[in-house]
């Protein structure tokens, strides 16, 4: 995709699909503040695509329009002010980073060990948001780095199959999978079978 967004003149694609409404991918630094920023309520993100984040991330300030949004933002923005970042940041990622990620650093430096550091920043992300958002550590760089708990599987799994939904040549597929409780659309109501078997119940 990033690939794909390079050579186009604006740094932008647009997407059409049948039955569908058209949508935008921007890469273009002042595209996205003139969308997210400076005229946002100009962008809702629309019924379409609430319904296919629906299951995944409820009703909350990523798929929210309007009212909604303003509320949920103004909600966030009690739990986001400066004073519990920092504490945040102190507790949660000085422990990650010294507890996790500069050991799995040295264990792999010591070994000669060559690491994915993407997937590593991915993962210490990962923790780091999930313990925020979540209450939940995942633990992804405990241990040896790679582990991956009952929950990053089921975050896994349901990121995914949501994610896949905007693939469809006609949308009205994935709604007759939902309808019908067959396939992805399945596997998505269901809890993960590697979480239950690495957690329990999820």
């Amino acid at each position: 995709m990033t690939e794909i967004l390079i050579l186009q003149p604006t740094n932008s694609l647009m997407l059409q699909r049948a039955g569908d409404s058209d949508g935008i991918i921007p890469a273009n630094t002042m595209n996205i503040e003139h969308m997210l920023k400076t005229n946002f309520e100009n962008y809702p993100k629309g019924n379409g695509f609430a319904s296919m984040l629906q299951n995944f991330l409820g009703q909350g300030i990523f798929i929210s329009d309007g009212e909604q949004w303003k509320a949920q933002r103004k909600t966030a923005s009690f739990e986001f002010n400066t004073k519990s970042l920092r504490n945040f940041v102190m507790d949660a990622v000085l422990f990650e980073v010294a507890e996790r990620l500069v050991p799995l650093l040295e264990r792999a430096a010591g070994n000669q060990k060559i690491l994915d550091l993407q997937d590593i920043l991915e993962r210490f992300a990962f923790d780091n948001v999930c313990k925020l958002a979540f209450n939940e550590d995942p633990g992804c760089l405990a241990g040896d780095g790679a582990s991956r708990s009952g929950f990053v599987h089921a975050f896994d799994d349901a990121a995914n199959i949501s994610a896949a939904r905007f693939m469809y040549t006609f949308p009205i597929l994935w709604k007759i999978k939902k309808f019908l409780n067959v396939g992805s659309e399945r596997r998505l109501r269901e809890p993960s079978t590697r979480a239950q078997q690495d957690d329990g119940e999820l």
